[in-house]
C-alpha cells in the first residue's frame, strides 16, 4: 500500500502543523517615524494573513488589535507587509500569528532523501516498517536546515529584539545536536528492520550443545 500522508505525519512528528507555532505579541521590525509603512516579522514562514486574520491574530499598536484594514499589502514569504497608516516614534507595533518551518516542498524532500537513504525512488514506495526510519531520517534533515538558516540570518538586530543575552550560534548547535540524534534513531530504526532487533550475528534459532560419551571398543 502506497503511502499517502508521509507530508501529514512528518509534520505531526515535528510539531510544524498549522496551528503548533504560535506567536503571541511579537515586536516586528521596521522604522517608526511617521514614514515608513513596511514592517516584518522576525519569521519568514509567517502563515497567518493579516489582510484576513480573525482576532486574537493580528497587528497590534500600542496594545490595540487593529481593523485587518490596517494592513493593506501583504507578503507572507517574507515576513513582510505595509500599514495603511505609518506609525510614529514612541507607537509600539506587534503582531500575534503562526508559523511554519517548512513549505511542503521542503519537506517532500526531506522524505524524499529519507525514501534515497534507504534505496526508494520515491517516498510512497517505502514499506510500512521503514516508515518510522524515513521520518526519523527526514527530521535529522530538517534540524539541519534549521541550523544552517539560524546562521545565515542571524543578525545583530535580531539579537538585539530576541536573544539580548544570548549568544546567536546557541539556537544552531541545539539544532545540529538534534539533526544527529534523529539521525541515529533513524540508523536503529532501519537496522531493527533488517535484522532480528539489531542482533545481525546471533543465530536464527537456538541450539543446545550436546555431548558424546566416549566408549571403549569391545575386544
Amino acid at each position: 500500500m502506497s503511502w499517502t500522508t508521509a507530508t501529514a505525519d512528518f509534520r505531526r512528528l515535528i510539531s510544524d502543523g498549522p496551528t503548533d507555532r504560535y506567536r503571541y505579541r511579537k515586536r516586528v521590525f521596521g522604522e517608526l517615524n511617521g514614514i515608513n509603512k513596511l514592517f516584518k516579522t522576525f519569521e519568514f514562514r509567517r502563515i497567518t494573513n493579516f489582510t484576513a486574520a480573525p482576532a486574537p491574530l493580528g497587528v497590534f499598536k500600542n496594545g490595540v488589535l487593529q481593523a485587518s484594514a490596517y494592513v493593506s499589502t501583504e507578503y507572507l514569504s517574507t515576513g513582510e507587509f505595509e500599514v495603511a497608516t505609518a506609525p510614529v516614534d514612541g507607537d509600539v507595533l506587534e503582531a500575534s500569528y503562526y508559523v511554519q518551518w517548512f513549505i511542503d516542498v521542503e519537506v517532500e524532500e526531506f522524505l524524499l532523501n529519507g525514501a534515497y537513504w534507504l534505496g526508494f525512488t520515491a517516498t510512497a514506495q517505502t514499506p510500512p516498517g521503514l516508515i518510522p526510519a524515513v521520518l526519523q531520517y527526514a527530521t535529522s534533515d530538517a534540524y539541519m536546515k534549521m541550523a544552517m538558516r539560524w546562521r545565515e540570518t542571524q543578525s545583530e538586530t535580531y539579537r538585539l529584539e530576541d536573544a539580548p543575552k544570548k549568544d546567536g550560534t546557541t539556537e544552531a548547535d541545539a539544532y545540529l545536536a538534534m539533526a544527529a540524534t534523529f539521525k541515529e534513531k533513524a540508523t536503529s530504526l532501519r537496522d531493527d528492520y533488517f535484522t532480528r532487533q539489531g542482533r545481525s550475528l546471533q543465530p536464527l534459532f537456538s541450539s543446545i550443545a550436546g555431548s558424546t560419551p566416549k566408549t571403549t571398543p569391545r575386544g
